[in-house]
């Protein structure tokens, strides 16, 4: 993959091990990623990191001198719904599926770190799709919350027939006109 058309990737990287942290920093280089990197040991260097640096995705070994895997993943949650987490891990650990179905984008052992970049661009591209998807469905709900208000105002309403069911929704306005349950729309 070309660099130069790639943006820069701000990686928050939670690792002990200088050499770890060398590696995979090398590993993604290899892997043609254009990144900055910030390392930090400890879990006040990492929440510091997550609102200083403003990563665009989370490296963090599964097991830190004062804090680990889940530990990093909830600090991250609290306040990056989106940012993806993917943990690192010299083996494989029971807790690998507890950290997915926590919210971990994936988790990479050591000695496959090869397929590292590869996570790293799917897990930001899965991340931002969420939260575009996110965003169209509260633009959607606002639209339609808007729609309702705007209806109430101009005591209008409205109604739709979906003709694959043979039924009409109607809207709550148009409801309260009809003096009918809405619940039976």
């Amino acid at each position: 993959m070309d660099t130069a058309s790639e943006k820069e990737i701000k990686i928050l990287i939670a690792e002990g091990d200088p050499a770890d942290a060398e590696m995979i920093e090398n590993t993604l280089r290899k892997g043609g990623l254009n990144f900055s990197m910030e390392r930090v040991t400890t879990r006040q260097g990492f929440a510091d990191a997550l609102d200083r640096f403003k990563p665009d995705i989370v490296l963090s070994d599964y097991k830190l001198p004062d804090f680990h895997g889940f530990s990093a993943l909830r600090l991250v949650r609290t306040k990056h719904r989106y940012l993806p987490v993917i943990e690192i891990a010299g083996f494989i650990e029971e807790a690998a599926i507890d950290l997915m179905k926590a919210g971990a984008s994936d988790y990479v052992l050591k000695d496959r770190l090869a397929r590292l970049p590869t996570a790293v661009r799917r897990a930001i591209a899965e991340a931002e799709e969420q939260g575009e998807r996110d965003y169209e469905a509260e633009v959607l709900h606002e639209s339609a919350a808007s729609l309702r208000e705007a209806q109430r105002i101009a005591e209008v309403g409205s109604w739709e027939w979906i003709p694959e069911s043979d039924t009409q929704l109607w809207s709550e306005e148009l409801s309260r006109i009809f003096g009918r349950d809405p619940s039976l729309s």
